[in-house]
Formats: C-alpha cells, structure tokens, sequence
C-alpha cells in the first residue's frame, strides 16, 4: 500500500489530539479529585457512584429523622420523670389530708396545692416541639388540655335551664378534650418504622378503672331459698334478690381519668364529710399507668439508639465504597500526567521529522 504525505499529515493530528485528549482528562482529574467528570466516560463507575450517592443521600434523610424521634422521645421522657415526682407529691399530700385529726384550714390549703398540681399536670399535657403538640396524636395543631365553659345549677334541686339565667352560673373548667389515638412514625430505615408519640389520650385520658362505680345491674343476687349444702338448705333467704356486695362490674362510663380524679379529691377535701383515703388507691394506679407507659418509651428510645450506630457505620462503609470508585488516586494521576506531557513532546518532535519538507524551509 502506497502511504502518502497526506496520510501521514493525517494520522500526525490524529495521534496528538490524542495525546492532547489524554492530558486534558488527567488534568480535569487532578482538577476535580474525581475518576470521571461525564458517564461516557467510565459508565461502570458512572452507575456505582450514582448508587452510592443516592443511598448516602437516604441515609442522611434517616439521621435527619433520628434528630426528629431523638428529640421527641427525650423530651416526652423529660416530662415523664416530672410527673413521677408530681405522683409522689400527691401520694404525700393526699397522706396528710386522710389525717382526720387536720382542721379544715389546713384541708383547704392542701386541696390549693393539689389543683395547683394538677394545672402543673395539664401544663405538660400540652408540651410542645415547636408548635406541634406532643401528646395530642396526629392532631399536633390543638391543644389536648383546654379551658372550657360549663353551667352549674345555682340550687341543685332545681334542673339548669337555658333560657333562665337564674338557674344557672357559667363556670370555667380545665379539661383533657383530646380523643386522637393515631401514632406518629418516622421512618429509621427501608420498612423501619418507629412511634415516636405517646398518646395523650392513653397517658392523660386513661379512664383508672378503681375511679369507677360497679354497675348495679351487673351485681350478682342472693337466691331466694339457701342452696344445697347450706346449714339452712331450702329455707327462705332473709336478703333475697338484693345484690351480693363485691360481685358485678365497674361502669365505664363511671371511671375518670387523672384531672376529673383529682377533681374529685380537691372536692373531698373541701368537704369535712369527705372520704380522702379512699382517693389513695386510685393515686398509686394512675401512677402504676403512667410508670408502664414510661417504660414502653424508654425501650424506644433504647432501639432508636441502636438504629442510630447502625446508620452511622453504614454511612462510614458507604462513603469508603464510594470514594473507592470515584476518587482518583493524586500520586497515580501526577506520574500518568508527567509521561503524557513526555508522550506528548516526543510525539510532536516525531512528527517535525516526517513532515516532508516544503519551498518555505528553503527559504528561511
């Protein structure tokens, strides 16, 4: 095959755009820190670090909704631990109070403390997160304790009516209106879902069953006869179809939660007749309640810090891989760099050679 001058002159430029080609891509590689600057030209590598990118940028949302469960949880187990301490108070106070031997001065100052506690308890029922109710459910916008209106009988003998303002006087009430019981979850991983709430209306709106008042209805009755075995069998029961005392069922609609409960106490110890111990029991169960719902938070908080280390070592492994595949090594890229540019000289002083001379070198 004949190789002509043009030939030559053609395959010359080709070879040092080439050359030039390859040291611009060295060059962008040491300007950049990075293996490839498009996809065309590594796609391999390309794929990888897109892969790696996007799974750090998952990674970073779910440390963002750590941050978000971190500081609900530890916040919820904050007011938690104060209301254990207003437990205690109350188990105290309400000691003193069943002291029959307490003149009624000394009730009433007691019965100011114990409302004093419970504003204090409704204050935490509505704790919020910047602007976002804790315990009001997915109803995060609305205050769970409110100040409410009510109507209370001027004589209690006469029934409230509307239209007669003489019946009545208007009263303000604090009270636990919210109902929501939905949970709030964030997302810690693919498919890891974690509640970070504790419901208001299951902590601070739990119905204590010892509040409520056996339903007469549900109550066992004495037989009318005495049954067999009895010393007396067959003989008329004196108390025949009166209720047996210790059997039925409590009425829901009779039990009360944690403010309607200390409402009554305050009541009690206003009242010289009032029965003040038998509030006790009902004190040492709401606190039994809001101690177990405590405990469920804190094996939360526990797996929430679990997650955490987990998503920090996977974001160390990640971001190795993915240096891995796109970083260039600096020391690997300088010594490539140097042998193009000696390439790239030898390339041009060939190509000077090859070049068939012209009337113009002649003429110099």
């Amino acid at each position: 095959m004949r190789v002509t001058q043009k030939m030559l002159s053609g395959n010359m430029l080709k070879n040092l755009n080439n050359s030039i080609y390859s040291m611009e891509r060295l060059h962008q590689q040491m300007s950049t820190g990075k293996k490839v600057s498009k996809p065309s030209e590594d796609p391999v590598v390309a794929v990888r670090s897109l892969k790696f990118n996007s799974e750090l940028k998952e990674l970073a949302q779910y440390k963002r909704n750590l941050g978000t469960a971190v500081k609900w949880l530890d916040t919820t187990d904050s007011v938690l631990q104060e209301v254990n301490s207003i437990f205690k108070t109350l188990v105290e106070k309400t000691t003193q109070g069943a002291n029959g031997t307490l003149d009624s001065i000394s009730r009433e100052a007691i019965a100011k403390e114990i409302s004093q506690m419970k504003d204090h308890l409704g204050s935490i029922a509505n704790t919020n997160i910047a602007g976002r109710y804790i315990f009001a459910g997915t109803e995060t916008d609305q205050e769970p304790f409110v100040t409410e209106k009510v109507l209370v009988a001027t004589d209690p003998t006469v029934p409230i009516d509307p239209a007669n303002p003489n019946t009545f006087t208007e009263k303000e009430v604090k009270v636990f209106k919210n109902t929501n019981t939905s949970k709030i979850a964030v997302e810690l991983g693919k498919g890891i879902f974690i509640d970070i709430n504790v419901n208001g209306s299951d902590l601070f709106g739990y119905k204590e069953p010892k509040t409520g008042k056996i339903d007469p209805t549900t109550m066992d009755t004495y037989p009318a006869v005495y049954p067999v075995g009895h010393p007396d069998e067959g003989a008329p029961h004196p108390q025949a179809g009166q209720p047996i005392p210790g059997t039925g069922t409590i009425d829901p609609n009779s039990t009360k939660n944690i403010f309607e409960m200390l409402d009554g106490l305050v009541d009690a110890l206003n009242n010289p007749d009032g029965k003040v111990d038998e509030y006790l029991d009902q004190i040492q169960a709401f606190e039994f309640h809001f101690l177990k719902v405590h405990s469920s938070l804190g094996a939360n908080r526990n797996r929430v810090e679990l997650i955490d280390n987990r998503i920090e070592d996977q974001a160390l492994t990640t971001t190795a891989h993915l240096s891995k595949e796109e970083d260039v090594n600096v020391a690997e890229v300088i010594m490539n760099l140097n042998m193009q540019e000696s390439v790239h000289r030898m390339a041009l002083g060939s190509g000077a050679r090859i070049m068939q001379p012209t009337l113009m070198d002649f003429l110099r």
